[in-house]
């Protein structure tokens, strides 16, 4: 069934319109339809939802406030638990509600000779923090990436973080390549 057209015109309130009642439908002038508005009942229904909406919003209210508060607590208790300076409590506070935080470290190495078919473990060290006090912990999940194209070939396997401070990318390729003379630069992130 087409959906009627709709006409964009004012009414003069000597329209009909169909009404339903016990189950027929009558027609009455619109203007006693909008007569019905104002009736006490409507009025009644408007009101207590009018009341309702006042109350939720309020209670929205009391209950942000509330989480305000617990928020403030637990980064009150955080710190006195751990002994931390106020600036990492600064920073505990903005990470408050997020699952999640990614630390970005870079490094330089140079490539290990690589022989086919044999996977090299190069090991990154003296890391350089992107946000001052960060550190690399052992275990923590990372994820590498090259500043510049590995040579054609040369895939990262893995990488994984052995000890605090340091980065392992375990190299494979299908060719041998010679001792790397040029410092690569990488990028790297932990996901906590």
């Amino acid at each position: 069934m087409p959906a009627p057209k709709v006409y964009m015109e004012l009414l003069d309130g000597s329209e009909m319109i169909r009404v339903l009642k016990n189950g027929r439908l009558y027609p009455a002038p619109i203007t006693a339809v909008l007569d019905l508005r104002a009736s006490p009942a409507i009025a009644g229904l408007t009101a207590r939802l009018d009341a309702l909406e006042a109350a939720l919003a309020a209670e929205g209210r009391a209950r942000a406030a509330a989480d305000a508060t617990a928020a403030s607590a637990l980064t009150a208790e955080t710190t006195a638990r751990q002994g931390v300076d106020t600036g990492q409590a600064a920073r505990i506070a903005a990470l408050e509600g997020r699952p999640e935080e990614a630390a970005h470290f870079t490094a330089s190495a140079k490539l290990p000779a690589i022989t086919a078919l044999q996977p090299v473990t190069l090991t990154l060290a003296s890391l350089v923090p992107a946000r001052a006090g960060d550190v690399l912990r052992k275990g923590e999940p990372v994820t590498v990436t090259p500043a510049t194209a590995l040579p054609a070939g040369v895939n990262i396997a893995a990488a994984f973080v052995p000890a605090d401070g340091s980065v392992a990318v375990q190299l494979t390729t299908g060719i041998s390549i010679a001792l790397g003379t040029v410092p690569i630069a990488w990028s790297i992130t932990v996901h906590r």
